[in-house]
């Protein structure tokens, strides 16, 4: 999946034995970060709008916002250029919040996220611009903090840079 702004704003789906595309979906701007559920649903986060739109497999082309509300901020309900997202099998959204320099967490239908890791959040460890947010398979939570130059784990026990 890819997010090609220079051709009508749109995610194309490529595929290893084919040299063209399938437009997917439109959007309405540019996507930071791209995430593809299970159920074939597309998120995008757009940076420059402040929030993350997700498109259902069977809805082409009406997205709807998940998180953020288009305004910057730091409020439980915004984001400030929204870069890296995941979403995990509950469907919980992870996003990477770049100018408020934490990761927020939006349970599924709740408008109103908290603060994972990061500025506003319990922990020690402060971001600068976290870029990308993964979970793997054994539930440890990653971050590229960008501006730190550092990858940041998470679990149960806190969170620690690896590299």
């Amino acid at each position: 999946y890819v997010d090609n702004k220079s051709n009508g704003r749109r995610v194309e789906r490529w595929t290893l034995d084919n040299k063209t595309s399938v437009a997917i979906e439109n959007t309405p701007g540019q996507c930071f970060g791209l995430f593809v559920d299970q159920n074939d649903s597309i998120y995008c986060s757009l940076g420059r709008s402040h929030r993350v739109i997700r498109a259902a497999k069977n809805e082409p082309n009406r997205s709807v916002t998940i998180a953020g509300n288009g305004s910057i901020g730091s409020a439980s309900n915004m984001l400030h250029e929204p870069t890296g997202i995941f979403v995990d099998l509950n469907f919980t959204l992870f996003v990477a919040d770049c100018g408020n320099h934490r990761v927020q967490r939006f349970f599924l239908n709740e408008r109103n996220g908290d603060t994972v890791v990061g500025s506003g959040s319990s922990d020690s460890i402060t971001l600068s611009c976290p870029r990308s947010v993964v979970i793997d398979g054994d539930g440890y939570l990653f971050v590229a903090d960008t501006w730190n130059n550092r990858l940041i784990r998470g679990s149960a026990e806190g969170y620690a840079c690896i590299v």
